[in-house]
């Protein structure tokens, strides 16, 4: 795959209708995690942006809330690819959500080697932020997530049960270096 042309970006409103197209494409693999976004019109889509914005400001934010950046993976100047979340710090009840980041790929790009570059540009910008470290955690029986933490340089710390069922995930450490 030829990565060259691929980059994180903060969503802005020239892109609405490419985040709309990758909200169909979620909506088409039985995610409805868009369906919002799909059916609110231009309003829905600038409040899903300053949403965004506000999930990255530690001001105003609720107790016990951290954080998060969301990046956005492009590739040349039109297509959403999918999407990271950064969470700024570590929270005990981020083991059981991803850990400290989740990448996304939309439906009809997925397994393609995406969720790789996606995982490591945002490594980039974690330590670009001043992170020095970063938790990620997967399903135990996800091989794929557990393959790719690993080959960006993740330590197995642990594997564990979720408080609310009887799933094992695994958790895994991951030293960053400042670029």
């Amino acid at each position: 795959m030829n990565t060259e042309n691929l980059n994180l970006i903060h969503l802005t409103p020239e892109w609405r209708e490419e985040l709309l197209a990758l909200a169909e494409d979620f909506q088409a693999g039985g995610d409805p995690r868009f369906n919002g976004l799909l059916k609110g019109g231009e309003e829905a889509f600038f409040t899903y942006l300053r949403d965004l914005a506000d999930e990255a400001s530690e001001e105003d934010l609720p107790p016990g809330i951290i954080p998060q950046t969301t990046f956005w993976l492009v590739r040349g100047e039109k297509a959403l690819l999918g999407f990271s979340r950064l969470r700024h710090r570590m929270g005990e009840n981020l083991l059981e959500k991803g850990g400290q980041i989740s990448v996304e790929i939309r439906p009809s790009e997925r397994g393609k080697g995406y969720e790789n570059v996606l995982l490591r540009l945002t490594l980039e910008q974690a330590a670009a932020m001043g992170m020095t470290e970063v938790t990620l955690t997967c399903a135990e029986e996800d091989g794929d997530a557990a393959a790719r933490i690993e080959a960006a340089g993740g330590e197995l710390v642990e594997t564990r049960s979720l408080r609310r069922s009887n799933r094992l995930i695994r958790i895994y450490r991951l030293s960053l270096q400042a670029e």
